[in-house]
């Protein structure tokens, strides 16, 4: 699951599977940077 990979990279975000949206994610980003690390670790586990 993407959720828990991201996990592993130090980035949490929520699945909301328990709101009927299986293949949705809550993504909550604070400052800039953040938000970098975000898709640089996003775009990593896509691409496994």
């Amino acid at each position: 699951m993407v959720n828990q990979k991201l996990l592993q990279k130090g980035i949490i975000v929520r699945p909301l599977a328990n709101y009927g949206m299986v293949d949705h994610l809550r993504v909550s980003i604070g400052l800039e940077e953040e938000n970098s690390q975000f898709l640089q670790a996003l775009s990593q586990v896509l691409s496994s």
